[in-house]
């Protein structure tokens, strides 16, 4: 078992179920392919679930070497999020 600490952070949202695939590919476009090359990302994922109303939830989750490196991709704050619309 390794002591070493790793960050995640999590970002929720909810969109219209009919607009999943394109948000998800927004998502990749806008923020998701800039992880993988941003020092200290050790990965992301996108999840969604659908509620069964017409809107879908979608989680993305990031992880971390540190705090700092997890503030590179944005956000100062550990609890902001920036929103973009289409």
């Amino acid at each position: 078992m390794t002591t070493e600490q790793i960050i995640l952070r999590i970002w929720t949202g909810r969109i219209r179920t009919n607009e999943q695939i394109d948000y998800a590919r927004y998502i990749l476009k806008t923020g998701g392919d800039s992880y993988a090359s941003t020092p200290g990302n050790l990965g992301f994922q996108i999840v969604t679930r659908d509620r069964g109303d017409g809107t879908t939830d979608v989680t993305t989750l990031s992880w971390w070497t540190s705090k700092p490196e997890s503030r590179r991709n944005g956000c100062a704050s550990p609890h902001c999020a920036t929103r973009s619309r289409k």
